[in-house]
This record gives structure tokens, C-alpha cells and sequence, in this order.
């Protein structure tokens, strides 16, 4: 019983160690909220935007992140100004070569990873 408690205490904190990333476009869900667009994306992300329509989740990509004392935000653009910020909350470090004082702004998601 100790062997198999003591495996699964090592797989947890190896799963811990792994570096994160921002949710992927394809993740991202949207729900009218009566004051424009409320999104979210598996792990607990979740933003709005008042001023969004229904077509805008399907012209964003990512742009930016930023971590904070308090949490992780993805920045993510699309079409004619649209576009949405989601926060993961909890403290986090950066892990990829992207980041440059908390703000990641390369292209590539995997550039901005936190763990």
C-alpha cells in the first residue's frame, strides 16, 4: 500500500513539474452573457468581452501573456478589433525562452510556457 501511495505522490509531482501553455483557439468556447461574449477553455481560463459578436472566436490567435503575482493571462486577437485576454488564476513562473519581464509576445504558444 506505502509502494502505490508513494507512486502516485511521484507521478503528481512530475505532472506538476510539466510546463503549461496558453489553451489553444480550438479550445477556447464562447457563451452570450447579455453584455457581449463570455469565453473559457479547459484548466479553469475563462474572459469576456462586452463588445464581441458571435463570428469573433473564429478569427482570433494568440498574441500575447503575461504572468502575474496573482495569475496568467493569455491575450488572444482577431478580426476588426476582436479579441479576448483569458486568465488562469494562481501564481505561476514562466518557463519558455519568450518571456521577458512577465510579458511573452512571440508568436509561438510554446515560447510563452509557465509551469
Amino acid at each position: 500500500m506505502r509502494t502505490i501511495g508513494t507512486a502516485l505522490l511521484a507521478l503528481f509531482m512530475v505532472g506538476n513539474a510539466v510546463a503549461a501553455t496558453c489553451p489553444s483557439v480550438s479550445s477556447i468556447t464562447q457563451k452570450e452573457d447579455g453584455q457581449g461574449y463570455a469565453y473559457s477553455a479547459p484548466g479553469g481560463w475563462e474572459g469576456d468581452n462586452p463588445m464581441a459578436s458571435e463570428e469573433d472566436l473564429g478569427s482570433f490567435e494568440f498574441f500575447t501573456a503575461k504572468v502575474t503575482e496573482k495569475s496568467v493571462i493569455c491575450r488572444y486577437k482577431g478580426e476588426n478589433k476582436s479579441g479576448v485576454s483569458l486568465t488562469l488564476s494562481g501564481a505561476r513562473q514562466t518557463a519558455g525562452d519568450g518571456w521577458e519581464d512577465g510579458e511573452c509576445t512571440a508568436s509561438d504558444v510554446d515560447a510563452c510556457a509557465f509551469k
